[in-house]
């Protein structure tokens, strides 16, 4: 085997490990590529995430402070509802008070003017108050008729009829279907006393006209 021979199975070895080195580092240039791609790739959807977290982060700082805001609007408007409540119970409440004030008035008052009719009514015992026929008597001349069935002071055995009534302040007594209506005074005892003066109706309206000129007259 000569010289030139080996050094060509030499040169060609050599090519070979050459080709085969630089096979390898081009594949490890490409897996580096690679990786540094990939590298990139992760690097940049980092950023990405980051940015998002971040965007997310600001608006829930800003959903926070609504929230903040919106709870001490909702405290606001929770403590003035209470207050007006509170108000508008104090003001049921002296509505209630007034109104009750007012109804105890009236029936104070009611009372005070039933406690008078029977004190009028009561003044004298045997006497038992009836209804009378209205009448249409002057403002200043106030006619209070009470009803009792007594005896006068003739011996006539039948019971008569008799009306009390109240003229200018003073009572009287009239007897019931008696024609002329006379007046009689009343004693203190209760019973019939003499002749005072007569009533008539009178011609136009309800009511009665009183003449007390006749004096003690026997007549009745």
């Amino acid at each position: 085997m000569d010289i030139s021979q080996i050094r060509d199975e030499l040169t060609k070895s050599v090519n070979n490990i050459v080709d085969e080195y630089s096979k390898i580092v081009q594949t490890k240039f490409d897996n580096i590529e690679s990786l540094n791609r990939d590298f990139s790739f992760v690097n940049n959807e980092n950023t990405s995430l980051k940015s998002q977290l971040s965007e997310r982060e600001n608006e829930i700082r800003d959903l926070k402070k609504k929230c903040h805001e919106y709870e001490q609007m909702i405290n606001k408007q929770g403590q003035r509802i209470t207050e007006m409540e509170e108000e508008q119970l104090c003001n049921d409440k002296v509505s209630i008070v007034k109104l009750q004030a007012k109804s105890l008035g009236e029936k104070d008052t009611h009372i005070e003017r039933l406690e008078t009719k029977i004190k009028q009514l009561t003044e004298r015992p045997s006497i038992k108050p009836v209804i009378s026929e209205p009448l249409s008597e002057p403002k200043n001349e106030i006619v209070i008729e009470q009803q009792e069935t007594a005896k006068p002071e003739s011996s006539e055995e039948e019971d008569i009829q008799l009306k009390s009534i109240k003229y200018k302040g003073e009572r009287y007594y009239i007897i019931v279907g008696e024609d002329p209506q006379y007046v009689y005074n009343i004693k203190d005892e209760g019973e019939i006393g003499e002749k005072r003066g007569v009533r008539t109706p009178k011609s136009k309206g309800k009511g009665y006209d009183y003449d007390f000129t006749i004096g003690n007259e026997s007549d009745k």
